[in-house]
């Protein structure tokens, strides 16, 4: 059961880093875009928040990484290696090395084009959820490996 409540904290996290990221960038295009006044200043200080959030949020899902190659390390040595959990370990293993690949890619382009976009704000939250569902179809591998 200690497995699933670390799915859940690594699901949590990368979703907010995922959220984070996006109202850091959609932050520092509207900086760009309303270079006079106080506007620029507060997007500029919101962008640099969203960067020290995106720190944390990093340094948070290291840990929760490291948790979770604990907790498959005790499950291989406390339950006999079959050909199934010896195959889903190594899947979680290989999801928990590889996140780069549980996000959905953009451009430097396409993150500025969408950023530029008048509701960009209103669409972060949609952006989330897509990205929710490319994160849960890579961490389900660990609920996967609780059936084994």
């Amino acid at each position: 059961m200690q497995i699933k409540g670390q799915q859940a904290e690594y699901l949590l996290l990368f979703q907010m880093l995922a959220e984070t990221v996006d109202k850091g960038n959609l932050a520092q295009v509207r900086a760009v875009q309303n270079t006079k006044g106080d506007y620029h200043q507060t997007y500029m200080s919101d962008a640099l928040q969203q960067e020290r959030n995106v720190e944390h949020y990093e340094d948070e899902l290291v840990a929760c990484s490291e948790k979770l190659f604990e907790s498959l390390a005790l499950a291989q040595v406390s339950f006999p290696p079959t050909e199934a959990l010896v195959s889903k370990i190594a899947d979680v293993d290989a999801m928990l090395t590889r996140t780069s690949n549980m996000e959905p890619h953009e451009s430097l382009e396409q993150k500025f084009a969408w950023a530029k976009n008048l509701d960009s704000s209103l669409q972060v939250g949609e952006r989330s959820k897509i990205r929710l569902a490319s994160i849960k179809k890579a961490v389900f591998l660990i609920t996967d490996l609780l059936s084994a």
